[in-house]
């Protein structure tokens, strides 16, 4: 019964995922109109409760926390990566043009995932031995996705950048955020992601 409801979830979850990242995509290339970056926001938050419910049943089924396994590897830094996408957009809600860089990129990783889903979601994790040991590995998987949005976010400046230096301001350059803010927020994730790695070592 857990096994069959861990799998619906966690592929629900990617499901939601694919379809924010098309969602956002589609705001990209076809239409400018934000109501679709609110509904790809929308789907990036119940894709996290999805996977975070596919975490829980997981950990219920087993009784112990899934950190071990590589499909739990995927599911643990997707979830941390949405998480942290989702609270930084939730703060700075006319940001959320940088979905269109997010989005598609944790959803590659989440298809990518699939493949490795079954027979691996029904297998039983093994036991971390301690619970400084579970605070490390995730923080080490917080510090990997703080890291990789804020590689992503690098993506978004540079292509700002280009833009701004080719002047063609038109298009996506006009709904994404200045060059100073997404400086700001690029140095937000790495003051936030460099200590927190390097607690765990």
């Amino acid at each position: 019964m857990y096994t069959a409801l861990v799998y619906s979830t966690y592929i629900l979850g990617n499901v939601l995922l694919f379809a924010g990242a098309l969602v956002a995509l589609s705001y990209l290339w076809a239409n400018r109109n934000e109501n679709w970056l609110n509904v790809a926001y929308r789907l990036a938050v119940a894709a996290l409760a999805s996977l975070i419910a596919a975490g829980l049943l997981r950990a219920f089924q087993w009784n112990l926390v899934p950190f071990t396994t590589a499909i739990d590897s995927l599911c643990l830094f997707m979830t941390l990566s949405l998480t942290v996408l989702i609270l930084q957009l939730a703060a700075f809600s006319n940001h959320r043009a940088l979905l269109c860089f997010y989005l598609p990129s944790v959803s590659f990783i989440g298809i990518l995932s699939l493949f490795a889903a079954y027979p691996a979601l029904c297998e039983e994790p093994k036991a971390l031995s301690g619970a400084l040991l579970m605070v490390h590995v995730g923080l080490v998987f917080l510090a990997f996705a703080l890291f990789f949005l804020a590689g992503l976010n690098s993506v978004a400046y540079a292509f700002q950048a280009y833009r701004l230096k080719n002047r063609k301001t038109t298009g996506l350059f006009q709904r994404l955020p200045s060059l100073e803010a997404l400086d700001k927020n690029l140095f937000q994730l790495i003051r936030a992601g460099y200590p927190t790695f390097l607690v765990t070592l």
